[in-house]
């Protein structure tokens, strides 16, 4: 296995971490998009530090190593930081250069703050003191999901998608869920399988116009924010939205303040996938509840569209269309 060790020795194509952390920083610079997210961490105080090399090209993009971390860009991703042992697992798989392209998000602390993960372009990473750092993508990935992520009967994984003879498999803290290479079809296996039908699961189309505008703009993750963009590849928070339900024939208000005011009021423990949900006072942001404790969203500057959880936003009220 390639450790960070090894990165900053210069084993491995991509973010180094410097000669160690003991040493001077170097005579480097972080700008663009990567600078405004050290900057917005808080530079040489923050988790990140200071930066151990300039910035560079990696496999799609760009990239900048920092004494706690690193920073990725990509024009679809927007730039984010990845640490700790998320950031050694992902160099471990070959980091942007892999499956898993760029990171959508910074690190995020899970929802019952057991563990952290990253999502990424084509999966997510996550850890916890008693799993390590492990992947999920693909359609297992959309099965844990749609079984409530860590906080389901499955938990935190603890394994990476492995071969076996019907297709694909990930194991769990509670169970594993295997893929079937010739149906498409999951299944889930072990003590978690209680808490599901016996039977494969299958997606229904959306059913309520709010799922429907979700769908939609699920096909604009990674899209970069522009202030005052209503798409089609870039957005700004309430361009989303309105773009999004534009594209399934219903016309909203241009603004989040304004989008406030529109369909039927919708209590925070009533939300369901489709509802927009809007933060701060006064209103001035706006996402597509997800149905699992997150918003899409277009955040701000230098991020891209992503999956927000709402814990970490003041949330201010939500609407149904």
């Amino acid at each position: 296995m390639i450790t960070l060790a090894a990165v900053a020795a210069g084993a491995v194509a991509g973010v180094g971490i410097g000669q160690g952390a003991a040493q001077a920083a170097p005579a480097c610079q972080p700008y663009g998009e990567i600078g405004s997210t050290w900057h917005g961490a808080g530079g040489n105080k923050s988790y990140l530090g200071h930066c151990v090399d300039d910035e560079h090209a990696v496999p799609g993009g760009r990239a900048q190593g920092f004494a706690g971390g690193a920073v990725y860009w990509s024009d679809k991703s927007g730039a984010h930081s990845v640490k700790g042992l998320i950031r050694e697992h992902y160099y471990n798989m070959g980091a942007s250069g892999s499956f898993l392209g760029f990171p959508l998000n910074d690190e995020w602390g899970t929802a019952k703050h057991t563990g952290s993960f990253n999502h990424f372009q084509g999966g997510s990473i996550y850890w916890s003191h008693a799993t390590g750092a492990h992947e999920v993508h693909g359609a297992i990935r959309d099965r844990w999901k749609s079984m409530g992520w860590e906080t389901g009967a499955l938990g935190y994984p603890t394994s990476d998608e492995y071969k076996v003879s019907e297709g694909k498999r990930s194991d769990f803290q509670g169970g594993s869920i295997i893929w079937n290479a010739k149906t498409g079809a999951t299944r889930v296996i072990g003590n978690a399988a209680a808490a599901v039908a016996p039977a494969a699961h299958t997606t229904s189309a959306p059913s309520s116009a709010g799922q429907k505008a979700l769908a939609v703009a699920a096909t604009k993750l990674g899209a970069p924010y522009v202030w005052g963009a209503n798409g089609p590849s870039t957005f700004d928070c309430s361009g989303l939205t309105s773009w999004a339900f534009r594209q399934i024939g219903i016309n909203i208000p241009r603004t989040a303040a304004q989008q406030a005011t529109v369909g039927s009021h919708v209590a925070k423990g009533d939300l369901k996938a489709g509802d927009l949900v809007f933060f701060y006072s006064p209103v001035s942001h706006v996402g597509i509840y997800d149905g699992k404790g997150n918003v899409l969203n277009a955040p701000t500057a230098g991020q891209g569209v992503k999956y927000t959880p709402i814990q970490y936003l003041e949330y201010n009220t939500a609407r149904r269309i």
